[in-house]
């Protein structure tokens, strides 16, 4: 599941950070307390709301990559603010999500072993076996990513859960500017501009 930490003024923000994070506390602790880490030590996810002083606010913790998806579209969807990429050791450049499935490819060829080099089964197996993967997949899936198939029926599918999913979070973020009702708006009037084939 997901713990949402705040109700998140989109206009504060000029760009979302999608980290891996582990538990800082002891393990009896009954609270949680997270930092930024590697992907070698992640134990969930945080989204931030990076502030345009370049702080950053937690906006919900995931434990899976499963659980943060779907609130990461409707934050991309109900702010249009860039993403980032963010760990201990790298930070991407703001980008859509689409180019940051490019990004994290680079981040995941980087980490690959390179004595596997000559052995291009060792190094494919090695990129499906990264822990940033699964991100990369579950994000590409969800905005085209990965080619003309996927930009039919099921980019059309995610647009109308994604209206869905900020229709039924609405009231959970202030939105004192409008932006969360302006994208529900616009979501809907993509729906109803290109029904589904």
């Amino acid at each position: 599941m997901f713990n949402i930490y705040a109700q998140p003024i989109w206009s504060e923000f000029n760009a979302l950070v999608i980290a891996p994070v582990r538990n800082t506390r002891d393990e009896g602790d009954a609270q949680t307390e997270v930092e930024i880490c590697s992907t070698s030590d992640l134990e969930g996810w945080t989204i931030y709301g990076q502030q345009h002083s370049g702080a950053v606010m937690a906006i919900l913790d995931a434990m899976t990559i499963e659980a943060l998806i779907k609130p990461l579209l409707s934050a991309v969807a109900a702010s249009s603010l860039p993403v980032v990429y963010h760990d201990e050791d790298r930070r991407t450049p703001p980008s859509s999500l689409c180019d940051l499935c490019d990004r994290l490819a680079e981040i995941i060829h980087d980490d690959v072993d390179t004595d596997a080099e000559d052995d291009l089964e060792a190094r494919d197996d090695d990129f499906e076996a990264h822990p940033l993967c699964e991100l990369r997949q579950s994000i590409g899936e969800t905005c085209g990513y990965f080619g003309i198939e996927a930009e039919g029926p099921d980019v059309y599918d995610a647009l109308r859960q994604c209206v869905h999913n900020l229709e039924q979070m609405e009231g959970m973020f202030s939105d004192e500017d409008g932006t969360i009702k302006a994208a529900i708006a616009a979501g809907h009037a993509a729906l109803d501009a290109k029904p589904p084939s």
